[in-house]
């Protein structure tokens, strides 16, 4: 019976996705971003001494992937994965996030040319890397964060929407609330740019 069922998707998969890149049955799009990550009082991503420190450097950097499966012309339904890296440091000292999460909903594209807005579930965890050592604290090591449900909102325009482009360039902009326990939340502000294709 599992070996049927198998077969059952395989061969679904097959006949209703053709092999040509941008079809009008499904797309893909991976992008990089860059934003900062709002954290609540009582975490100690905000709380650290690297956080309000104007002297510390900062890297903001993220990526994101996608599939998108064409329902009707203006609703697509999509899944995919986000990493953001929030890295603080200051000469031997530092205070690393890696968050990420897992993602599937709903893409609307109201009818001005590739601009789209989607709503989605989030799935994600958070992982610290912390050398934090002075007069207050002490804290060395990594830990991970509860995993949390959220969700995620964004607003995107891609460029070559109403062509036959293989390759069309896209920018957005995407909002994502994941709570991390303990009345704990990340608020996570992304501006992409990447390629569909």
């Amino acid at each position: 019976m599992q070996k049927k069922s198998y077969f059952i998707i395989f061969l679904i998969f097959f006949m209703v996705i053709p092999c040509s890149a941008r079809s009008n049955y499904i797309d893909f799009g991976v992008s990089l971003s860059s934003g900062f990550n709002v954290h609540t009082n009582g975490d100690l991503a905000k709380d650290n001494i690297l956080y309000t420190d104007s002297s510390a450097a900062k890297i903001l950097i993220g990526t994101s992937a996608d599939v998108a499966f064409h329902l009707t012309e203006p609703v697509h339904i999509f899944a995919g994965a986000d990493v953001f890296a929030d890295f603080i440091f200051k000469d031997a000292l530092y205070y690393h996030t890696i968050d990420y999460a897992l993602y599937s909903g709903i893409k609307i594209f109201p009818g001005f040319n590739g601009l789209s807005f989607s709503i989605a579930y989030a799935f994600g965890n958070r992982s610290d890397f912390v050398n934090i050592d002075d007069e207050e604290s002490t804290l060395k090591g990594s830990c991970m964060a509860k995993w949390g449900n959220g969700f995620r909102l964004s607003l995107e325009y891609d460029f070559l929407y109403d062509t036959d482009a293989a390759l069309c360039p896209m920018v957005g902009f995407y909002y994502r609330c994941m709570p991390r326990g303990n009345n704990n939340y990340d608020n996570i502000f992304a501006a992409y740019v990447g390629l569909r294709f």
